[in-house]
């Protein structure tokens, strides 16, 4: 069973670029999309590059509309695993949709996540994966 967490770069114009966020466990699975801007990414991958076992939370909260997702990285244990927790939100015709689930990855996957990251956040295009382990 494939667990990923996924930035994809679906539209770009010259000041904001639109994400497609999709989160999967193997079993349940949830996709939103959140408008971004380069500084915001590169943010957030910095803040990924010097997460440590003693910096608790880092958190994404979707851009520049915050309220359709919110992504934590915590470490779950001491030997270094890190849990991933997801609310991804969309807002139907006449509802709100929403899923919460989370993966556990570990350091060197969220090394290459961020590093990623920071290319998708430069390039404006591409996708930045962080695959889970079982």
């Amino acid at each position: 069973m494939a667990q990923f967490l996924k930035f994809e770069v679906i539209w770009k114009d010259e000041h904001i670029f639109e994400l497609k966020i999709v989160m999967t466990n193997g079993l349940f699975s949830g996709t939103t999309q959140v408008y971004s801007m380069e500084e915001i990414l590169l943010d957030f991958s910095k803040e990924l590059d010097t997460y440590s076992l003693d910096d608790g939370t880092v958190t994404f909260n979707g851009g520049i509309d915050e309220y359709n997702c919110k992504i934590t990285f915590d470490y779950l244990d001491k030997g270094g695993r890190i849990i991933v927790k997801a609310l991804l939100e969309e807002e139907g015709l006449a509802c709100l949709n929403s899923a919460s689930l989370h993966i556990i990855t570990e350091p060197a996957l969220l090394d290459n996540f961020q590093k990623e990251l920071r290319v998708l956040s430069v390039r404006q295009e591409g996708t930045a994966v962080l695959q889970g382990i079982l």
